[in-house]
C-alpha cells in the first residue's frame, strides 16, 4: 500500500512508501491509478526516499496522460527528450 503523510490542511501529500514499483521498470497500472487519486487528493506529491531517473519520470507523467508538446526553448534531459530540465542562475531563468 502507498502511505502518504498529509504535508497541511490545504496541500502537499509525502509519499513515505511507494511499493510496487521499481526504478527502470515500467509502472503498474494500479500503482499509476492511485498515485492518480493522490495527485488529485493533495494537488502535490513529495517524494523524499525516491531517486528519479529521467525515464521514471517520464514514465510517471505519461502514466497520468499524453505529455504536453515540449517548448522549442526548453532544453530537455539527454537521457530522455520528454524531461524539461528547468535552471536557474545567473541570466538564466527557467
Amino acid at each position: 500500500m502507498i502511505r502518504v503523510e498529509r504535508v497541511t490542511a490545504a496541500i502537499g501529500g509525502t509519499v513515505t512508501d511507494l511499493p510496487g514499483w521499481v526504478s527502470g521498470e515500467p509502472l503498474r497500472p494500479d500503482v499509476a491509478a492511485r498515485l492518480h487519486e493522490l495527485l488529485m487528493e493533495h494537488q502535490v506529491l513529495v517524494f523524499p526516499e525516491r531517486t528519479w531517473t529521467p525515464t521514471d519520470l517520464a514514465d510517471l507523467g505519461r502514466s497520468f496522460g499524453d505529455l504536453a508538446p515540449r517548448h522549442h526553448d526548453y532544453v530537455t534531459h539527454p537521457d530522455d527528450g520528454d524531461v524539461v530540465v528547468l535552471e536557474w542562475g545567473g541570466e538564466r531563468r527557467p
